[in-house]
């Protein structure tokens, strides 16, 4: 983070997912992606959350795979992404800002809703789905919860 008087932003709840010893970095790692790529914080602390419960790494310490072959912690799916030759997807910080900043294109480039850039990131597609809702959801009960105004 740029200053101390920065705040590092992290789900009040984190604990009981990811081990204290590795919240701090993590912490840190998805700050600075949703800083450099201008995408609210708690959007993409949600988008890891329902993408990974905050893991990296599966259970034999292996990193995490979905179904359709997406890597780590945001489940990025790199067949075909342009934005692949960028991001080193098995590294977490580099994971992290390739899901930062594929937001980012969906919300500001392409002008997508909230609901329908949660959905292109989710199946490749502009869609609102349930996915994009539950995310969505969490994302603005947080934001108004800190008294902030969600996208």
């Amino acid at each position: 983070m740029g200053s101390a008087s920065e705040e590092l932003v992290m789900p009040p709840d984190l604990l009981q997912f990811v081990e204290e010893q590795y919240t701090y970095d993590l912490a840190i790692e998805v700050n600075v992606a949703a800083k450099e790529y201008r995408v609210p914080v708690e959007l993409c602390w949600e988008v890891i959350r329902q993408e990974s419960t905050f893991h990296h790494y599966d259970s034999d310490g292996e990193i995490k795979r979905g179904s359709s072959g997406e890597y780590g912690i945001c489940q990025i799916l790199v067949d075909g992404m342009a934005i692949k030759k960028r991001h080193n997807v098995q590294d977490r910080a580099d994971n992290i800002r390739c899901m930062a900043e594929l937001l980012s294109f969906a919300l500001f480039e392409r002008g997508y809703s909230l609901e329908r850039a949660l959905g292109w990131y989710n199946t490749g597609k502009s869609v609102t789905n349930g996915y994009a809702r539950k995310v969505a959801k969490a994302y603005r009960f947080w934001v108004i919860q800190r008294g902030g105004t969600p996208l």
